[in-house]
């Protein structure tokens, strides 16, 4: 009988010893200081994007973010939600010296089997200014021609235009939530941030594999736990370049979450199962996590909306120390 007893205990002393070592690793792998994981810009809006190891800060956002548009022939623009090819769409940047010490600047428009498309960054505004709209705004913009016949031939769309913004275009961002804010075509805000740890606990949840690629964010964070951003009010980039000032940006609203993040970035379809937004609703709606605005009850809700108030200076770097309050 006390052999039986010692036994027992010995094996509840074991799972406890296991169970502390366990969540003690848990706390270990969020634990701080936060730092910047990944940089992400995005020229093309609803393309892919480009993964870099520093983001130079424009009144609009990163510089070179969603500067570029696909419109219909309304002029509304188009997104992955109708088009999921465009998921598979590659963007890169390639930079040029010149013989006057300048740089120019090229974006590579790529895709399979289509001859790639070179548009220059410093483009030629003198072009005829057309009006575009971004979800019920409008912007002033111009249509670049060979892009325009790029995408009808892999959209297979004849009205299709390819659009830049106009470099004397003030988009401003909901006076609600930001009202000294501007952004150029994203959805409404000229930063998205997300934390790692947030995406691995979605991604442990589905069959899929969820990467930081469906959520499309510019700034991805580590060393907090999931979710932790959900009640981050402002948040700090502390650059370690001296002589350089750290940056301020405000929190300023969650991001509500559409289709997008359904589809597969790998083969520009959506998923059979509607994940990850289906796990999502057991714990990711706005009731789930406590927002109090009944707009919000029944939204999914992944990620943290950012604002600058127009600063039109500053970089972020790969590795920099977050300090949020």
């Amino acid at each position: 009988s006390n052999i039986i007893s010692l036994s027992i205990f010995t094996s509840i002393v074991s799972i406890l010893i296991y169970n502390n070592i366990k969540n003690n690793k848990k706390k270990n792998k969020y634990a701080g200081p936060v730092i910047v994981k990944e940089l992400w810009i995005y020229p093309i809006k609803s393309c892919q994007g480009i993964q870099v190891q520093e983001a130079q800060i424009t009144k609009r956002g990163f510089l070179h973010d969603r500067m570029f548009m696909l419109v219909d022939s309304t002029g509304r623009f188009i997104s992955q939600r109708k088009y999921p090819i465009l998921a598979l769409v590659e963007t890169s940047i390639i930079t040029y010296d010149l013989n006057n010490g300048e740089k120019n600047e090229i974006l590579i428009v790529r895709y399979n089997e289509l001859d790639d498309l070179r548009i220059p960054i410093k483009y030629d505004s003198s072009n005829e200014t057309i009006t575009v709209n971004v979800w019920g705004v409008d912007c002033q913009a111009f249509e670049i021609h060979d892009g325009s016949l790029w995408f009808r031939e892999l959209l297979g769309v004849p009205d299709i235009r390819f659009v830049c913004m106009h470099k004397d275009n003030i988009r401003k961002t909901d006076p609600e939530y930001a009202p000294e804010g501007q952004t150029g075509f994203s959805d409404g805000y000229p930063f998205l941030l997300v934390s790692q740890a947030s995406i691995d606990d979605i991604n442990s949840k589905v069959k899929d594999n969820i990467t930081v690629k469906n959520f499309r964010p510019n700034i991805v964070v580590s060393g907090c736990l999931p979710f932790a951003e959900d009640s981050w009010k402002n948040v700090i980039f502390n650059n370690k370049i001296a002589g350089e000032s750290s940056v301020l940006m405000n929190v300023v609203k969650p991001c509500s979450r559409c289709q997008i993040p359904n589809i597969n970035p790998d083969k520009g379809q959506y998923y059979d199962d509607n994940e990850p937004s289906r796990s999502m609703k057991l714990y990711r709606t706005g009731e789930a996590i406590g927002l109090i605005n009944k707009k919000w009850k029944g939204q999914l809700f992944f990620g943290q909306n950012l604002d600058h108030k127009s600063l039109d200076s500053g970089t972020i770097r790969v590795n920099d120390i977050v300090t949020t309050t």
